[in-house]
């Protein structure tokens, strides 16, 4: 089976009739360069970045900036995190991205 970047083989033994229908899409916080693959690998997005993209095709494929106030360790994380400072303290990272 030969299934297109962003893909994994979901059928890996008979039924399918083509090569792209045993072809399941990667899901979110993953990602495949395609071919014979069986499994998506996780996506090494950088520190204040989250995994946005279904079928990512490589490890920073979909990777976007977290929102202002929130933060991100990376990695294969689908979703940023609110900075809570605590009382009379303030966030000092002022734009999106923020890393901790």
């Amino acid at each position: 089976m030969n299934c297109p970047a962003g893909n994994y083989a979901s059928e890996v033994s008979g039924g399918a009739t083509t090569d792209v229908e045993g072809c399941t899409p990667c899901p979110i916080g993953t990602y495949s360069v395609g071919g014979a693959s069986i499994v998506c690998s996780p996506q090494t997005c950088p520190a204040g970045q989250y995994a946005t993209k279904n079928a990512a095709t490589t490890d920073i494929d979909g990777c976007t900036a977290c929102a202002n106030g929130t933060f991100s360790v990376g990695g294969d994380v689908t979703n940023c995190s609110i900075i809570n400072c605590p009382d009379g303290h303030y966030a000092t990272e002022v734009t999106g991205g923020a890393t901790t």
